[in-house]
């Protein structure tokens, strides 16, 4: 470490000010340690050395006394108290209280080598006065007992966790294996057990226990957003506003970047009145770099606490930054009409974005949406026929299966006709035009105007099932858009499907590949067609490891007889304790011999 680097050089400043810079932020059992050495070398001398360094190991255990590996403080604390001698009686009586003050605290405290520690504690009883030894060690063998059976429990959570782990961000892996996403899983499931509070500890302890498991999780997953906002929240479910807001900061601190704690940071200034402060919140997040979805929060934020109108400045300052786009007018535009109830201005910010993205399909189908819930036809029409003018032919589709719809639902016969001429001129599909124009001319939310059979007919998909509605059609038509939209990352390499030849009958044949005996043939094709089957379904991998691991009787018919040398190692446990007498039972003879007397 580099206090260690300091301390060899004896840079005791500058060891002093790292020390106050990470001890306490820092809960690593080496730093402490390192810390515990560097007092007894540098303090122990002086005046009141010993105090210091006694009020030094006191300091350590308080902070560090929660950690399963907290030992070998525990362990320097006695020997340094064992190594003291004293001068007079008075002396001695002390260290003796002392020994025994700090064994007695060491034995309560779930750790490693804690048997080890009370073996010691045993032996120093003793050897102080053997009658007093037994009661001191029957009244605290409850309190070491339950510490051990604790040590046990808690020891399975942490197995597996690699707790001097480099922090790394996420998606920064450098074998193929997930080892950051592994070890988060295992941190979350240690604090899943703390926080179940499984000591039945005081509130203010629990607490404290959980608090120290977060800061040492986060000195290993200090790039996590996750497990930012989890420490900061388990403080809000505790009434501890305070506390959490300075764990926010420290996020903000390890990631500057995190838009998404941003956000939970002043939401949580917002929820406490702190509107000043979630202000300077947003103002940070935009000086660390200007971003769209920062701008769309600050605005709905300000029309939430003061109004639209303190929301225009921000927009305004967002239409002209260099990461303008589209959703900022959305989102003004509808805050307008919604907050504010005033279509007109809403109008306008629509009008305003089309001058700059009147050829982006997406900003157009958000204006189209907006005029439709005016009801406003004409308008409706003017807008239709500019975006299919502006925007190229490849990228406007979307636009006029909007403008075919309106026109079935607002216009005439005529010009619904009109419409979808032009639209099959464009785009000469012949799976969308002809009979399947007619079809989605006529349909109508979850009724069609045929059966599955003829539609399937028609070269297109099966009609949805009666219990389908058009708001899950749409919601998961949108979902399918929004994940198109997500670059896909791959952190394994796959194989290239399109150099894949589909397997048909010739090839099966020209490969010499096996034939479908005619029993087979005969059932397959009695089988029901599995197109009527909608479950339910099984995990046919989690079926196979399931019977794999199940331990399955004997056949029936398998009537060997076990030799003797083949019976299990391990005795039944409802027997082991009724074992035969010994060949040479010296009672047992002295019994017999007296009876053989009697009976002579």
């Amino acid at each position: 470490m580099y206090v260690d680097h300091e301390i060899n050089y004896r840079n005791y400043e500058r060891v002093d000010k790292l020390f106050q810079r990470c001890l306490m932020s820092v809960p690593n059992m080496d730093l402490w340690r390192s810390y515990l050495l560097y007092i007894q070398t540098t303090r122990e001398k002086a005046p009141n050395g010993r105090e210091q360094v006694g009020n030094a190991f006191e300091f350590a255990l308080e902070h560090m006394s929660l950690d399963i590996s907290c030992s070998p403080i525990w362990n320097d604390y006695l020997q340094w108290l064992k190594d003291f001698k004293p001068s007079n009686s008075q002396e001695e009586g002390h260290k003796i209280a002392s020994l025994r003050r700090v064994y007695q605290r060491a034995i309560q405290t779930p750790m490693h080598n804690l048997e080890a520690i009370w073996k010691e504690y045993d032996a120093f009883e003793n050897e102080l006065n053997k009658i007093l030894a037994k009661a001191m060690v029957n009244e605290h063998a409850p309190m070491y007992m339950n510490a051990r059976a604790v040590f046990r429990e808690k020891k399975r959570y942490y197995e597996g966790i690699l707790r001097n782990l480099l922090a790394r961000p996420p998606g920064h892996q450098v074998s193929g294996l997930d080892k950051e996403d592994h070890q988060l899983a295992l941190w979350k499931r240690l604090l899943v057990y703390e926080k179940a509070n499984p000591q039945r500890l005081e509130p203010l302890a629990f607490a404290n226990r959980v608090v120290f498991t977060y800061n040492q999780a986060l000195l290993c997953m200090y790039h996590y957003p996750e497990l930012w906002f989890e420490f900061a929240n388990f403080y809000v479910e505790n009434n501890r506003i305070e506390e959490s807001i300075a764990v926010y900061r420290r996020a903000l601190v390890a990631l500057p970047k995190c838009h998404l704690l941003y956000f939970a940071f002043a939401d949580l200034l917002e929820s406490n009145k702190s509107i000043k402060e979630a202000t300077e919140v947003y103002e940070s997040a935009l000086q660390r770099g200007e971003n769209a979805l920062v701008y769309i929060q600050y605005m709905k934020f300000m029309a939430r606490t003061s109004g639209v109108k303190a929301a225009r400045p921000i927009f305004k300052r967002a239409r002209t930054s260099p990461v303008a786009s589209y959703p900022i007018f959305v989102m003004s535009g509808l805050m307008e009409w919604q907050r504010n109830k005033d279509p007109q201005v809403a109008r306008n910010v629509f009008d305003v974005g089309m001058a700059k993205f009147g050829t982006d399909p997406a900003y157009v189908i958000e204006y189209i949406r907006f005029l439709s819930h005016l009801n406003e036809e004409n308008n409706l029409r003017v807008l239709f026929e500019r975006a299919v003018s502006q925007i190229p032919t490849e990228k406007a589709k979307e636009i006029w299966n909007m403008y075919s719809l309106f026109e079935n639902s607002y216009g005439d016969l005529a010009t619904l006709t009109k419409i979808e001429k032009r639209k099959q001129a464009l785009y000469p599909d012949p799976t969308e035009n002809g009979i399947m124009a007619l079809v989605n001319r006529y349909k109508y939310m979850n009724l069609w105007p045929c059966t599955p059979n003829e539609l399937d007919s028609f070269g297109r998909e099966a009609a949805p099932k009666e219990d389908s509605t058009a708001e899950k059609e749409e919601e998961a038509t949108d979902l399918l858009q929004a994940m198109k939209s997500i670059p896909k990352l791959s952190r394994f390499p796959k194989p290239d499907f399109s150099q894949l030849i589909p397997y048909t009958a010739e090839v099966g044949k020209a490969s010499g590949g096996p034939t479908i005996p005619d029993v087979i043939t005969t059932l397959m094709a009695n089988l029901p067609s599995s197109q009527g089957w909608s479950g339910p379904f099984y995990n046919v991998d989690e079926v196979m490891a399931y019977l794999k691991d199940a331990h399955m009787p004997p056949p029936p018919d398998s009537d060997k007889k076990r030799k003797p040398d083949e019976e299990d190692e391990e005795e039944d446990p409802m027997v082991r304790d009724f074992n035969p007498a010994p060949a040479r039972d010296i009672f047992r003879q002295r019994q017999a011999a007296k009876l053989s007397k009697k009976q002579m």
